[in-house]
């Protein structure tokens, strides 16, 4: 029983993978200093379904194979880091039995407020500077950080609501998986 579990584990975060890369890659909306996408909705389903490590795993591998099959530049790491904090996050607030309203808002704030506008505006400026090699000003995409984050926060928790409520505890059925 337990062998069967994992497989369909691993069939599950493969289809989430495949599913990010393409909402996050080649749905999604990418400018020069401002990308966004529905990729979250597969890491927050991986997190919330099979828990905070597979779901991290499978963020972590649908952020390098995403970079391998549709990137735009170089594979960056310090990027993953972001993606792998999101799908704990996710994993700590969503696998659970109480996935309430609450628990969702509570989840796209603190991962505003300590991973997307904190880190990744660090990132964006590592990566320009040395990768690139064109300096950009900290400042200038602190504050495009964010303003773009002010805009996903309502939209993430639009999304999120009614799939924590109604889609995940269906498809936790329809796979089989259990928590320990």
């Amino acid at each position: 029983m337990q062998k069967n579990q994992t497989v369909r584990k691993l069939a599950l975060s493969a289809m989430l993978i495949a599913m990010q890369i393409i909402l996050s890659r080649y749905l999604g909306i990418q400018a020069p200093f401002f990308q966004t996408s529905f990729g979250f909705v597969a890491i927050a389903t991986a997190s919330a379904i099979l828990g905070p490590v597979w779901g991290a795993a499978c963020a972590f591998i649908a952020d390098l194979l995403g970079v391998l099959l549709a990137g735009t530049g170089a594979y960056f790491p310090l990027f993953s880091i972001n993606e792998i904090l999101y799908a704990l996050l996710y994993g700590f607030f969503l696998h659970t039995d109480r996935r309430t309203p609450l628990r969702v808002v509570l989840c796209v704030i603190i991962q505003c407020a300590f991973v997307a506008i904190p880190l990744t505006p660090v990132w964006l400026f590592i990566y320009f500077k040395y990768v690139v090699g064109a300096a950009k000003a900290f400042s200038l995409i602190f504050m495009q950080k964010i303003t773009v984050s002010l805009i996903e926060l309502p939209i993430k928790m639009a999304v999120l609501v009614p799939l924590a409520h109604f889609v995940f505890p269906k498809l936790e059925k329809i796979v089989g998986v259990t928590r320990k």
